[in-house]
């Protein structure tokens, strides 16, 4: 209820209430929802004059995150450079916004990055990680990060993580390695993942794949 909470920040503002670092967080969220870029950059005028980020590191990740939804990566870099507390949550704000751009290089290589800073990443990083191998086709770095993630990180994998990787393998024809992946999971598929396989299956003629998921599906 984005376009609310906005309604309510205006009320308040109104009322001759101040905005804390916790309001901005909440706001600056739904701007981010809604695209309200313009708003989004006015509160970043206020927050920048009473230098909040730089005593809350939420709000800092909130700016990075608003910027990369509304699509402004080079306004979510600038916040980002700037910024004193680069924590996971900035990081994947702002790899996930390469992500949706599709600029997967910048997202490996501020990935790396993040890597070599020493910040460990998380499943939502990696989530956005294995997005980008399955919209490049790139089967063996997609393996990678996914053994990665759970080896290195001990970071289990959740359905999400799942459904990339599934989709990855299906989408390059590698349907024996997603069956078998598809079999080992310990969650159960959801509509999502089923028309993941399903999509593979029709692309590639696989009866095997389509009468798992109208069997699985019944």
């Amino acid at each position: 209820m984005a376009e609310e909470a906005i309604i309510c920040f205006q009320q308040m503002q109104l009322e001759g209430f101040s905005p804390n670092g916790t309001t901005f967080v909440c706001i600056l969220k739904g701007c981010g929802i809604l695209g309200a870029v313009g708003m989004g950059t006015k509160i970043y005028g206020e927050i920048a004059s009473k230098g909040i980020s730089d005593r809350n590191p939420f709000v800092g990740n909130a700016l990075v995150n608003m910027y990369a939804k509304c699509g402004l990566l080079h306004k979510a870099q600038e916040v980002f450079n700037i910024i004193q507390v680069r924590d996971v949550v900035a990081w994947t704000a702002l790899i996930t916004g390469y992500v949706q751009l599709g600029d997967n290089l910048n997202v490996f290589h501020i990935f790396d990055t993040m890597k070599v800073e020493g910040i460990k990443p998380d499943c939502v990083t990696y989530l956005s990680i294995l997005s980008a191998c399955s919209h490049m086709g790139l089967v063996d770095m997609g393996h990678i990060y996914f053994n990665f993630m759970v080896e290195e990180y001990s970071v289990g994998p959740a359905l999400e993580h799942y459904t990339c990787i599934i989709d990855l393998l299906g989408r390059t024809g590698n349907v024996d390695c997603a069956l078998d992946t598809l079999k080992k999971m310990h969650y159960p598929a959801d509509v999502v993942l089923w028309h993941a396989v399903l999509d593979a299956s029709r692309k590639l003629g696989h009866l095997e794949l389509a009468r798992m998921v109208y069997e699985q599906t019944m």
